[in-house]
């Protein structure tokens, strides 16, 4: 089963930007290890995984611009 990693919502910011892909397809991860960082009005936040599993799908890219909701990531749960 694969779970969705999503953009949160971070409040009232302007425009969020993808700084460092952590993890790529085919890493293992652990519940709340970071798997991205993105970039609000000079602040940067760290995106965890939900659960454990393995990445199967980075569907952004450093630099890109996101929204709260956009999909980032896929993880296949074991």
């Amino acid at each position: 089963m694969s779970i969705e990693v999503r953009l949160p919502y971070l409040g009232d910011v302007g425009e969020i930007k993808v700084v460092s892909v952590l993890k790529g397809p085919g890493d293992r991860v652990e519940a709340k290890e970071p798997l991205l960082e993105v970039e609000a009005e000079k602040t940067v936040y760290v995106i965890e995984a939900p659960n454990g599993g393995v990445v199967e799908r980075v569907l952004v890219s450093e630099g890109q611009k996101v929204s709260p909701g956009d999909l980032l990531m896929l993880i296949r749960s074991e």
